[in-house]
């Protein structure tokens, strides 16, 4: 399985998720432009994140891969497999998408010019809170120390170019019919992509008359950070998703 991070997160945002799963399955994710690794190597647009995610993927087995991308992620992760779906059919088995929006919208160009104006340090409080709420954003457990540290190493010119990229999604109206078989799922606490946010990504597959070709999950916690807590019922609409379209060997007898 191929993940794909949040603004703000890096590669260890999957390492719970990693654990939880077990081994019987692969999630390998890697630092998007602007973030860990990559923090002196901003992104100018979304292009950029979606043809690194299809170098990630053409690195990964042979085999179909689950595709899962979470917030910003999951915009990226929807183009990946568009495209992937015109020039390689059934290379991508599954689309999951976390807490990401539906569309690219006036805020993110306006949390950018925020972060040219402030600088990252005064994006961190609000960015927190969106991210865990009042209570969960003070808390200094293992999920929220995490984000604070990813936020706090970030530069300027990487957050600004990823909320820019990321207002430039179009939506999944001229998508749909390509993608493969798509879970949203989104947490009835998210304070950022709450259920009705996502709602859309269902509408415009059934636009496409691929009503059958979604479904929807909403857990009853976890904010916008599902992926950190990697809670059973997250892991549990995973694995469902995941296996029920997964071609297993056959064996013989």
């Amino acid at each position: 399985m191929l993940a794909l991070h949040s603004i703000g997160l890096d590669a260890h945002s999957f390492d719970a998720l990693r654990e939880a799963v077990g081994p019987d399955w692969r999630i390998t994710s890697f630092d998007q432009r602007g973030h860990g690794a990559q923090v002196n190597r901003p992104a100018t647009s979304l292009e950029q994140y979606v043809d690194d995610a299809a170098l990630a993927l053409a690195e990964c087995s042979d085999g179909p891969v689950h595709l899962l991308g979470h917030s910003m992620g999951g915009a990226v992760a929807a183009l990946l497999a568009a495209r992937t779906a015109c020039g390689s059919p059934g290379r991508i088995a599954t689309l999951t998408l976390i807490s990401s929006p539906s569309r690219g919208m006036l805020g993110f160009t306006e949390r950018a010019a925020a972060v040219r104006a402030d600088g990252v340090r005064a994006a961190v409080a609000p960015t927190m809170f969106r991210w865990f709420g009042e209570e969960g954003a003070a808390l200094d457990n293992a999920p929220q120390s995490y984000a604070r540290s990813t936020l706090n190493a970030m530069q300027s010119e990487g957050f600004a170019g990823a909320w820019e990229a990321l207002a430039q999604f179009p939506g999944y109206d001229d998508i749909a019919d390509l993608l493969p078989p798509t879970l949203c799922i989104t947490a009835a606490d998210d304070l950022s992509t709450p259920p009705h946010a996502m709602q859309p990504i269902v509408e415009a597959f059934k636009k496409a008359g691929r009503a059958d070709n979604v479904a929807f999950t909403t857990l009853a916690s976890g904010g916008h950070m599902a992926p950190l807590f990697a809670a059973p019922e997250l892991v549990g609409a995973l694995r469902v998703h995941w296996l029920a379209h997964t071609v297993q060997p056959s064996s013989k007898h």
